[in-house]
């Protein structure tokens, strides 16, 4: 059925498709699986292009969107993840040490948004930020997905902006 979050974000992950010019796309948090669900992906126009699976359930350790989640859980939530996922790799790139993967997600709370490189999925680059809902709880994330080959890491900057701007509205109108 229609997500009153899903129906709030989606003008907002049109605008950051557009803007960035890149697939954007925006993720649902299950506090009970502990993983983000895939609900409404805007396509990028470019001819080549990262392809995000909708109603993907994504493991939070892997990737971009999943850290813009996880960096905001209380930390016993952090802990249960990683007992749980035991931070299986996704690709060779996924972060596997739970002390490395706290100072990631430390850098995520103090930037405001996550960055992954070919951590979940090769040939692909990451960027997501967190949406909050009524009450200061972590509900969901928004993000772009850029293929490898075309990102430039000086473009991390507009891309972020784009991103944690995206994010922010996203909270706005859900009240959070």
């Amino acid at each position: 059925g229609a997500h009153p979050l899903r129906a709030a974000a989606l003008p907002h992950v049109r605008e950051l498709a557009e803007a960035s010019g890149e697939t954007a796309a925006l993720g649902l948090y299950d506090p009970v699986r502990r993983q983000t669900c895939v609900v409404a992906v805007v396509e990028s126009d470019a001819p080549v292009r990262y392809v995000s699976k909708l109603h993907e359930w994504r493991d939070l350790h892997t990737g971009a969107s999943g850290r813009a989640v996880m960096a905001f859980l209380p930390e016993d939530e952090r802990r249960a993840i990683v007992e749980r996922t035991r931070l299986a790799p996704a690709t060779e790139h996924t972060i596997t040490s739970a002390d490395e993967l706290e100072q990631v997600l430390a850098g995520v709370r103090e930037r405001g948004y996550a960055f992954s490189q070919e951590e979940r999925r090769l040939g692909g680059v990451g960027i997501a930020a967190p949406v909050f809902g009524p009450g200061g709880l972590v509900g969901g994330v928004g993000g772009v997905s850029v293929p490898t080959l075309r990102f430039v890491p000086d473009d991390e900057p507009r891309l972020a902006r784009l991103v944690t701007t995206c994010a922010r509205r996203i909270t706005e109108a859900i009240g959070g």
